[in-house]
């Protein structure tokens, strides 16, 4: 088996077609020789039984004794040895013999005996020492319904041999040849059905060098190969566009950390270039923790995000209180923006989910929310169930956001607000994406909404909804 699993697959498809093919060329050649064999072995016994019925006719009697009349039969086969009468008495005893060239056998006396003693002819293979097989009918005679003898038809089964053995030559030569061929043909066959694969490897190759713009040249026939290439085809474009993305995202993530970087040692170079009093230091110090904030907001979303892409984050499903979810990130929104209102409207609603994951979307949504309307009146939080689906609702009184760049707010770093990019990381849009796919679910936006500026809703199909 370790050597079979070494082979290549041309190799092995070959050697398997060879295998099949030549024991079914073999069970074949054995059941037509056995077939013709058999029939022509059947033809002889029926030519020995139409001889029988004149040789039994030869035979008379002169008192006790049977005595054979060879006058009216010319002898010429038997002359030759290819042909065998003998006749035998009671006793098994030979009293007369048409065939002086085949002597008499052990065997052929064995089958007289049997036929005399049971009534029945017997047929036999004999090999006499030194000629050739004969084909023998012992057929017994009787006299007044006893037996009085036996009388011994024969023929040379050259008839049978002769075309056996010619079949069997034609069969040795044409079924290695056969044999050989049918391999050859496999091997041609396999190697021209696998040559879109090693174009494939080729390319595969390739990409994994890191041409990610290489793809497979795509079969028009709907086969196996072609649609291995297409999809190979459609896994090299998401990876693709997969790495592309990371290499986006490792970009932006290093710019949105250069910026607080840069800002803190601005800060601490100013504050450093002379001496300064108490109040100018604590001014510098808020600065730097501002910024230092900041980063350690970045970091917590980028850290967040890598986990959900990576499908490593524990998504715990648990029972998930959708009205007291709400109210809680309504508390937290009210301690982070003090003047904002924030409006709960929520059913009594329990639904299978990761609450950490779910809280974290709205907090964001409601974040989001006061960020654009730059110190809105009223933020609206809904939380519906519907026909086996969770609407998670977050509405402002903002400027709200045009149609056009619906799409773009949820990509990552996109700030639609350049006036923003002090508090906001421009991944709180992304990360709610994310928890919604990662609970199967999807988020959407809608402005103007139902206050006049935007609407975020997360729509969850959610399993085991209880009111």
């Amino acid at each position: 088996m370790r050597l079979l699993d070494r082979l290549s697959i041309r190799t092995k498809i070959t050697a398997s077609i060879f295998g099949v093919t030549t024991t079914l060329l073999i069970a074949m050649s054995v059941a037509v020789y056995i077939a013709f064999q058999v029939e022509l072995r059947e033809n002889l016994d029926d030519t020995l039984r139409q001889r029988a019925v004149p040789d039994v006719r030869l035979v008379s009697f002169e008192g006790e004794k049977p005595v054979l009349s060879l006058e009216s039969d010319a002898g010429e086969e038997r002359a030759e040895g290819e042909a065998v009468l003998r006749l035998y008495d009671r006793a098994g005893v030979v009293v007369a013999d048409g065939t002086p060239l085949v002597a008499t056998t052990s065997r052929e006396s064995s089958a007289v005996a049997k036929a005399i003693a049971s009534g029945n002819v017997q047929k036999i293979s004999v090999d006499p020492e030194g000629a050739d097989r004969y084909r023998y009918r012992v057929t017994p005679i009787f006299r007044d319904g006893v037996v009085a003898g036996a009388i011994v038809t024969g023929l040379d089964d050259s008839t049978v041999a002769e075309p056996l053995g010619l079949l069997r030559t034609i069969l040795l030569v044409t079924v290695p040849i056969t044999a050989a061929a049918v391999a050859g043909g496999s091997f041609l066959i396999a190697q021209r059905a696998l040559r879109p694969i090693d174009r494939i490897t080729a390319t595969a190759a390739e990409i994994g060098e890191g041409r990610l713009d290489r793809r497979i040249k795509e079969n028009a026939v709907d086969d196996e190969v072609g649609r291995l290439g297409r999809t190979f085809n459609r896994m090299i474009g998401r990876l693709s566009a997969l790495v592309e993305r990371e290499r986006q995202f490792t970009s932006d993530a290093a710019h949105e950390l250069r910026t607080p970087l840069a800002a803190i040692e601005a800060s601490i170079d100013v504050t450093l270039s002379r001496e300064r009093d108490g109040e100018d230091y604590r001014r510098t110090l808020d600065a730097v923790h501002a910024q230092a904030q900041r980063m350690t907001r970045l970091t917590t979303q980028l850290l967040a995000l890598a986990r959900m892409d990576a499908a490593s984050v524990d998504l715990t499903e648990a029972d998930v209180d959708l009205e007291q979810l709400t109210q809680g990130v309504a508390l937290q929104a009210g301690e982070r923006y003090p003047g904002l209102v924030v409006a709960i409207d929520a059913e009594p609603l329990t639904m299978r989910g990761s609450e950490d994951l779910l809280g974290q979307a709205l907090l964001n949504l409601v974040e989001n929310a006061a960020l654009h309307a730059k110190g809105a009146t009223r933020v609206e939080v809904l939380a519906r169930g519907t026909n086996g689906e969770v609407f998670l609702s977050v509405s402002d009184d903002g400027p709200g956001i045009p149609e056009d760049l619906h799409a773009a707010v949820f990509e990552r770093f996109r700030q639609l607000d350049a006036s923003r990019t002090e508090r906001g990381t421009g991944l709180g849009l992304a990360i709610v994406k994310a928890v919604a796919e990662l609970h199967g679910g999807w988020v959407t936006v809608t402005s103007p909404g139902r206050l006049g500026g935007a609407t975020f809703e997360i729509r969850i199909p959610a399993r085991n909804i209880r009111e």
